[in-house]
């Protein structure tokens, strides 16, 4: 028997549709949560073999494979995000 794949997704609602599947697949995938940039630093790490990050992140890891087609997105503005300043 195969190693599941040490996946790190964020618990947020908007990526449920790509993490749940992945928790029903526990002899292929061993699904945390935690937050985007941690995602992140744990696969720049090698902590985690798949990690759901922010786009941003790709930029410092240019070796990292993307899986095309699947993302966290929005067709028109995004209501879910608030930019404060002083």
């Amino acid at each position: 028997m195969t190693t599941p794949l040490r996946t790190l997704a964020v618990s947020f609602l908007n990526a449920r549709p790509l993490v749940a599947p992945l928790g029903e697949l526990r002899a292929m995938f061993a699904v945390e949560e935690t937050l985007p940039a941690q995602c992140a630093t744990a696969l720049a790490e090698g902590k985690v073999d798949l990690a759901l990050v922010p786009v941003a992140a790709l930029l410092d890891n240019p070796s990292w494979e993307v899986v095309p087609e699947v993302a966290i997105a929005c067709r028109g503005p995004a209501q879910t995000v608030l930019v404060v300043s002083e």
